[in-house]
């Protein structure tokens, strides 16, 4: 990986364009990402951003009060009370120093446009230097980096607005909507189905970004419909268990305790792994997999034709009435649960011919028309992501 950065770093100086077409992050894999930009006849670039050493605190303008009148609600006083306070230091302390660094980084000066598919949120040097540059008039693209966008209820996605095209994985809601295909690849298409394989389990990732009784309360929740379902698979299912926890989870040591508690107390044999590991070789070792949530994996899955369910709580409530349709025909071919219950039955059913269920007919045309609209696989990724970019 180092070897490769480097080159492309030092091949990028010396034929790089200054109206090249910008990409950074934008889930392809790392070699793909390069051979797009080939593509596009230019030198393959990887981007990095430049270092900087953080300005100390601007206690003044951070304890600012910003004035109030007689007609202001007490919403509007609060954010006044608050808004010099958390403000990223990116656009306060640091922001000369980073607008500077900006003019001087190793970036196309005038790119032909810039592409991202997550870098517009968390990332404020990127944030500052592609404003410059569309004020300057380059395009902005940003391309769909996960489930939820157009299907939650609750997700406010400013960047579908904001960009000039934005690449979905399959629906086009807005005017400036484009259908693509997913553009992460941890799971592929393959021909080699393990019909012995694992119960391959995504386990919800616990919530930890909001209030202390919510959090709790929800936590509880999926933990208790995860535990339901694991009980009530057969035995023999329960012997062939890789159990999948999410990553940021484990820091946390009480974690594992639980769930090596409640498989001991269980008597349930299982492998449990992180979600840092290769997902796609987990999968293709698996019979089938269940998530235990509504996860871009599961959308992952059926794109790439992998056998996958998947159930959560509070049944399609947390859903735009704009998808509501699409999903109940996935719940009605056993595709989506709202009860560990019925998870647990169905794959019970079919865990001695999973192919039996996942080729059935019916399910198969419910399985095309929803990734047509949410999960499109394409297997030329370049050839099809340059058509949407030009």
């Amino acid at each position: 990986k180092f070897s490769l950065e480097s080159f492309a770093a030092s091949l990028n100086r010396i034929l790089g364009c200054e109206t090249d077409a910008f990409f950074l992050n934008t889930y392809l894999p790392r070699f793909k990402e390069l051979l797009l930009q080939i593509s596009f006849g230019q030198a393959p670039a990887i981007y990095k951003n430049p270092a900087w050493a953080s300005n100390s605190t601007d206690a003044l303008t951070r304890n600012f009060y910003l004035d109030s009148n007689q007609r202001s609600t007490d919403l509007e006083n609060c954010v006044r009370s608050l808004i010099l306070k958390l403000i990223p230091k990116s656009y306060l302390e640091d922001y000369r120093k980073i607008n500077l660094l900006t003019d001087k980084v190793h970036w196309p000066k005038t790119p032909k446009f810039i592409c991202t598919a997550s870098d517009y949120d968390m990332n404020d040097f990127f944030k500052i230097w592609s404003a410059k540059k569309v004020e300057g008039g380059a395009p902005f693209h940003v391309i769909q980096h996960g489930n939820n966008f157009e299907c939650s209820r609750y997700l406010i996605s400013p960047e579908i607005e904001y960009s000039h095209r934005y690449i979905t994985w399959g629906w086009n809601h807005k005017p400036n909507c484009v259908p693509g295909f997913v553009v992460r690849r941890t799971a592929r298409p393959s021909r080699k189905y393990k019909k012995s394989g694992t119960l391959l389990m995504m386990a919800a990732f616990l919530k930890h970004n909001i209030g202390a009784d919510t959090k709790a309360e929800l936590n509880s929740f999926q933990t208790h419909d995860q535990q339901e379902f694991l009980k009530k698979i057969e035995n023999k299912i329960q012997d062939q268990l890789v159990f999948r926890i999410y990553g940021f989870d484990l820091r946390f040591p009480g974690t594992l305790e639980m769930w090596h508690h409640f498989f001991a107390e269980a008597k349930i044999k299982v492998s449990i792994e992180s979600s840092a590991e290769n997902f796609g070789k987990s999968l293709s070792r698996s019979r089938i997999a269940v998530f235990a949530y509504y996860s871009t994996g599961f959308l992952e899955c059926l794109a790439a034709d992998r056998p996958a369910i998947c159930f959560w709580q509070n049944d399609l409530n947390d859903f735009s009435d704009d998808v509501l349709k699409d999903f109940q025909h996935l719940r009605e071919v056993g595709l989506i649960h709202f009860t560990p219950e019925s998870a647990a039955l169905h794959v019970n059913k079919y865990w001695d011919d999973v192919p039996l269920w996942w080729n059935n007919s019916e399910v198969k045309i419910v399985r095309q028309e929803f990734t047509n609209k949410y999960a499109r696989y394409s297997n030329n990724p370049i050839r099809d992501f340059k058509k949407l970019l030009l």
